[in-house]
């Protein structure tokens, strides 16, 4: 009988950490702070629109982030600071993901990967100091 209830524990047991536990995207994770990375550029919604900000990295070896490659369409150039508030700008969720969109032509896209991170398509991880708690 010791058995059973042992064999039964460990099921019950592996069955719950094996329950995904499925992150979900939120538009408000954008607000307030927003998130930045280890490069120190940020991307958050404030009440004026969606701030970009930050400088364009250099080639010091650190992958490029997504925020990189938009500064170099825009000629940017490496170690130049810059600090942008997009009006018109849509985000949207599904699932895990996030998409943004600027001036309807510009797209990013983000991925929550936990309570208080995002990663951008390169793989570059963004951080924030906020917690929904949704």
């Amino acid at each position: 009988m010791k058995k059973y209830f042992c064999m039964l524990f460990a099921v019950l047991l592996l069955a719950a950490c094996t329950v995904k536990n499925e992150l979900q995207a939120n538009i408000a994770d954008f607000e307030d702070s927003g998130f930045k990375n280890n490069a120190g550029q940020v991307i958050a919604l404030t009440d004026k629109g969606l701030l970009i900000s930050g400088q364009r990295s250099t080639s010091d070896g650190r992958k490029n982030s997504d925020i990189d490659m938009f500064l170099a369409n825009l000629q940017i150039a490496e170690g130049e600071m810059f600090s942008e508030i997009y009006e018109d700008t849509e985000i949207s969720t599904e699932g895990s993901k996030y998409t943004v969109v600027i001036d309807k032509n510009i797209q990013f896209e983000f991925e929550k990967i936990g309570d208080r991170i995002i990663k951008d398509t390169q793989g570059v991880e963004y951080y924030t100091q906020e917690y929904t708690g949704e």
